[in-house]
């Protein structure tokens, strides 16, 4: 009795429980479920009881059933280089891709051996390269390039392909320049070629430092850059300009065959002697007026033409009749050749007015030929005092003690320019006298 109502009790309580059990399950599952126990072992999860899922865009939630089964997870990493389409394992992109990671999943039920899977999809997708270059090459390191445009096709490490846009220029520097100035000048232009660029482009930004004017005796170097956004093709050229010959071994030949040293000053070459011709070159006409100084105090006259050459009117000087208002005859270069050797000419005033830069003593010839100040010949143009003639007075005058020197300048019918070289003290001077006076004659060079 005791029994049976204990088993009574018993079952009693077992319906009471059930009945809660089950009021205590979750409403809208279709079936009784187990705690959830799971594990991943190899791309494969598994639970007990077959999964149901929900999706949410890309998230995947799964949960079990009542029944044991196995949810797969397969996973899939792809590589491809951008800017193609995609369309594999039945996952499509747009036509072209960039650069970067995509990620992708598929819920697939029933899959592989009749059970749920998910599918993982992966895909790299490695940049390509389109690049832009300018070269700027001598034509010597051309070499496999074409000038002009030139497309290389580049590998990544990835295999994608790449692409360089690169356009080619052949740049030519100029040649070095050398060259001899004309007798005279100091500074000249320079004839700047600059860079020679093959194709002609526009754009390309040039600079130099040529300069305007080339000083005479000097050499150096220019420098010419070509400038581009990626490139600089760098010139350097040597530039030299050189006096003409005069000097060492340069001689001049007068009308009589009597021949000259000479000297450059500055820029001008010179005579470094008072020329004493009786004819004039080319010609060879008879000079007029050419004298010898001559007076009692220095009676000889052999020693005074070898010395200090001889003493010609203006009018001689310069190649007209005496007393004359002829104009002389000018070269091209507006000079008078007169009593000079051939290529030479009476000095002009500007040409004279540059040995004004000089103290007297470093114009005046060594020796015992000055007296007064004690000469130096610095400039090595050994200027002698040979006086001159008075015409006026009918007298020689100032032998040793001054130098005159005609030059081709008209003053006045009457009156001429020469340059002045006193014994003491001052400097060369330019100043006026009587073109019948007769004054030395030193030659500059055309």
């Amino acid at each position: 009795m005791q029994t049976n109502r204990l088993q009574k009790n018993r079952r009693y309580y077992i319906v009471i429980l059930m009945m809660l059990f089950f009021r205590l399950l979750p409403k809208g599952w279709a079936q009784s479920g187990f705690s959830v126990s799971h594990g991943d072992s190899g791309g494969v999860s598994y639970t007990f009881g077959q999964p149901f899922y929900r999706q949410y865009g890309l998230e995947i939630s799964v949960n079990e059933g009542i029944e044991q089964g196995y949810l797969l997870q397969d996973t899939v990493v792809d590589d491809v280089c951008a800017g193609i389409g995609y369309d594999n394992f039945g996952i499509t992109y747009g036509d072209t891709l960039e650069a970067g990671l995509y990620l992708a999943r598929r819920y697939v039920p029933h899959a592989r051996d009749g059970c749920d899977s998910v599918f993982v999809h992966h895909l790299r997708v490695y940049p390509t390269f389109v690049g832009y270059d300018t070269l700027l090459l001598s034509e010597s390191d051309i070499g496999s390039y074409e000038v002009g445009q030139n497309v290389d096709s580049l590998y990544s490490a990835h295999g994608c392909d790449s692409v360089v846009f690169r356009m080619v220029y052949a740049v030519s520097c100029p040649s070095d320049y050398q060259t001899m100035a004309p007798y005279g000048v100091a500074t000249m232009p320079f004839p700047s070629e600059g860079l020679t660029v093959i194709p002609s482009v526009e754009g390309l930004f040039v600079a130099s430092d040529a300069p305007p004017l080339l000083t005479v005796g000097a050499s150096g170097y220019v420098t010419c850059l070509l400038l581009t956004a990626n490139d600089t093709f760098r010139c350097i050229q040597s530039v030299r300009a050189d006096f003409p010959p005069c000097g060492d071994g340069f001689t001049a030949v007068d009308g009589d065959g009597n021949v000259y040293e000479t000297i450059r000053v500055g820029a001008d070459c010179w005579m470094r002697g008072n020329i004493y011709a009786r004819h004039y070159a080319g010609t060879g006409d008879e000079i007029p007026a050419a004298d010898i100084y001559r007076d009692d105090l220095f009676p000889d006259t052999v020693e005074n033409l070898h010395l200090f050459g001889r003493l010609y009117s203006w009018y001689s000087a310069v190649g007209i009749p005496e007393n004359s208002t002829d104009i002389p005859s000018f070269n091209a270069d507006g000079e008078v050749q007169g009593v000079c050797p051939e290529g030479w000419h009476i000095p002009t005033s500007s040409e004279m007015s540059a040995l004004q830069l000089y103290e007297g003593a470093e114009l005046k010839a060594t020796g015992n030929l000055w007296i007064g100040d004690v000469p130096n010949d610095a400039s090595h143009l050994s200027i002698v005092p040979g006086g001159l003639y008075n015409a006026a007075l009918n007298r020689y005058e100032y032998l040793k003690a001054y130098a005159y020197l005609w030059n081709a300048d008209w003053v006045s019918p009457t009156v001429s320019s020469a340059g002045c070289l006193p014994y003491v003290c001052g400097s060369f001077v330019l100043t006026a006298l009587n073109k019948d006076d007769g004054c030395s004659v030193r030659c500059a060079k055309d």
